[in-house]
Formats: structure tokens, sequence, C-alpha cells
């Protein structure tokens, strides 16, 4: 999704048939369509966010992980109200990637 012209509802479509997780700009990502695409199956992941208030956005709105250029794993791990996103690797858990 990084520069598809696909509605929306065409993403979701597409999930639906092929299974696939997705990765959109951190933009896109509204508490709408990221519930529609968890809901058809998808893993749900953001790139680039590069700030802790972006990072807690995309928790409250349920992404499985983000991608940032800048932050660490510990930075976010000791920010208090994100913690519980990164506690490990079990399943269901999100991704934490650099």
């Amino acid at each position: 999704m990084y520069d598809s012209p696909d509605s929306d509802k065409e993403d979701i479509e597409f999930v639906q048939k092929t299974n696939v997780d997705i990765t959109m700009p951190a933009d896109r990502a509204s508490a709408g369509f990221v519930g529609r695409l968890k809901d058809a199956g998808a893993r749900v992941y953001v790139h680039t966010v590069n700030d802790m208030k972006g990072i807690r956005r995309l928790h409250r709105l349920g992404v499985d992980g983000f991608y940032t250029d800048f932050i660490s794993e510990n930075e976010v791990k000791t920010s208090g109200d994100c913690v519980s996103l990164f506690g490990g690797n079990r399943v269901g858990e999100p991704s934490f990637m650099l």
C-alpha cells in the first residue's frame, strides 16, 4: 500500500481474497480502516513513525507493528504507556521494527 491507488474498500477486498498482511503509511492509518483490515484477517503495520506521539496513536488504533528510523525499542518500552505494546515476541503481540 505504499503508493496504492486503490480505495480502502478495494484494499479490504484484496485482503479477504489473499490473506495478506498490510503495511501502510502512517497518515493512512485510521481507527476505522485499521479495524476493517484486522476484521478481514490482516496484520497491520505502519511506516515510518519517528516520534512517541505517533507510536501512542498507532497503539490506540490497534496496529500490529510499525517501522521507525530513530526510536529505539528501549525508548518505547520505558515510555510507560506503550510498555504493553512490546512485551515480547508471543503470538498476537505487536512488532517493533527498526
